[in-house]
């Protein structure tokens, strides 16, 4: 599957930007716009609309619909709607009702919707879509959301998802408005409060009563021990997210270890230390811990990292490592698959660290962790390593990639922003792997990262959960 994206003009009056996934249209899809394709090739546009799953429309060109616009017939599988505010053009109730309404028997079988740069539309849109979206399960709602809207969100008793948050401070959204959302009770799996920057301790009033919350966003936001200890009235809670928290301290991680289905845990740029991630022990089925680029890891940390049993993906700043770590002992870090570090601080004893036995991905940035020295470590003990990212290697060399010569089944190998590695350097080193086949890339179909990026891929690479972010497509 290649992912591509089709911006699209039809007789029917509508620009889409369009997300699809297809599997042999790749050149299809550049000349989608061509008149000529329109007239000469038909079916492949009409395979193309046939593989669209998101429709993004946006004001300036909604303002230009042709009346009878609908949007079923021409992407019968897109079930997600996209509204978008475009220049000086705003995205208002009266624009968007009239132009879906013209698509009745689509909105029935809609499942997101969203609005999140839609900065002028109000609690009218949400009634419309409540009346004629009897299928929708996530909503992604205006970011000037307020009170009136959070009582209409209440009322969508089919929402399994939904996104208060945004990227920039969230202002209109506080603890008592939420209180509209024990109305999804029985419903509601995700929900996002993201840079919800007046949420505080008195949301779990709300919160707790969300019986059936499994994944929880209070990034950005200002709770801290008191109301993280009602995150234990959540029985089936399996992901948190606490980055940026700066009241979530030791006793807030104690309050946390309470939530017995936790697996995953992100507490990046929070107050807890070394010292609180002992209270970590106590999660039987933490499995994926995000500390962050900032985090370092000292023996204390480490040893209580490793004592979490089930532990496969972490991700970590630096080490400051005076003693053997688990890393030698079988009963420590030995379910752990995947590893990402690096940050600001230079290492201590980073070689402490390995062997790490089941290690498959491993992924490294920073000027102080991307080094022949730490190169050297790694392929002295981790032969067993497939995937490899390294980043922001500025004093890696030529001869530590050499290094890595003896992870005979490394079958990933991404550089990013590592001038001391060149493109010959990089192919010298796929002879000496045959797994490997060498590609130039403007980013890593892996990680999706932006840059100039050199990756060495194997034909078809298992893209590892814990490293590999969907890929985003504009």
């Amino acid at each position: 599957m290649r992912p591509c994206t089709v911006m699209h003009q039809q007789r029917y009056g509508l620009k889409f930007v369009i997300y699809a996934s297809i599997d042999s249209l790749h050149d299809a899809s550049h000349c989608a716009y061509s008149p000529a394709c329109r007239l000469t090739a038909p079916r492949q546009r009409q395979l193309i609309n046939q593989s669209v799953y998101t429709v993004r429309v946006a004001a300036d060109v909604l303002e230009q619909c042709p009346p009878g616009t609908r949007l079923g017939a021409p992407f019968p599988a897109a079930r997600t709607l996209q509204a978008s505010d475009s220049g000086e053009s705003c995205i208002t109730d009266g624009k968007l009702i009239k132009f879906l309404a013209q698509s009745g028997p689509w909105l029935e079988s809609l499942l997101e919707v969203n609005l999140k740069r839609c900065l002028e539309v109000t609690p009218g849109l949400l009634v419309f879509l409540r009346a004629h979206c009897r299928s929708l399960k996530k909503l992604a709602p205006s970011k000037w959301t307020d009170d009136a809207a959070l009582r209409e969100i209440a009322a969508f008793h089919t929402l399994e998802e939904l996104d208060l948050g945004d990227l920039t401070r969230v202002v209109t959204i506080n603890d008592l408005g939420l209180s509209s959302l024990q109305g999804l009770a029985g419903s509601l799996r995700s929900l996002s409060l993201c840079h919800c920057v007046w949420v505080t301790d008195a949301v779990f009033g709300t919160v707790s009563s969300l019986a059936k919350l499994e994944v929880l966003d209070l990034s950005y936001t200002a709770v801290g021990p008191m109301g993280l200890a009602w995150l234990a009235e959540l029985p089936v809670l399996h992901t948190l997210n606490l980055t940026e928290c700066r009241l979530v301290t030791d006793e807030a991680l104690e309050q946390v270890a309470r939530v017995s289905s936790l697996t995953s845990l992100i507490l990046k740029a929070t107050s807890a230390t070394n010292a609180g991630l002992q209270h970590l022990v106590s999660l039987p089925r933490l499995s994926h811990l995000d500390l962050g680029r900032n985090w370092e890891l000292n023996d204390i940390g480490l040893a209580a990292v490793a004592a979490c049993p089930e532990l496969k993906v972490l991700n970590a700043g630096s080490f400051n490592l005076v003693r053997p770590n688990m890393g030698n002992n079988p009963k420590g870090l030995q379910k752990l698959e995947h590893l990402s570090f690096g940050g600001g601080f230079a290492h201590i004893g980073l070689h402490l660290l390995f062997p790490l036995l089941r290690l498959k991905s491993l992924h490294i940035h920073g000027i102080g962790s991307v080094t022949d020295c730490v190169m050297r470590h790694v392929s002295a003990s981790q032969t067993q390593l497939q995937h490899l990212s390294l980043r922001n290697g500025y004093s890696l060399t030529a001869e530590g990639l050499k290094l890595l010569t003896p992870l005979a089944n490394l079958a990933v190998l991404s550089i990013g922003a590592c001038p001391g590695v060149s493109r010959a350097a990089l192919e010298a080193f796929t002879v000496a792997h045959a797994r490997l086949t060498m590609i130039k890339e403007g980013c890593c179909p892996l990680l999706a990262d932006p840059g100039d990026v050199l990756c060495a891929l194997a034909a078809e690479p298992a893209i590892t959960p814990g490293f590999a972010a969907c890929v985003k497509v504009n």
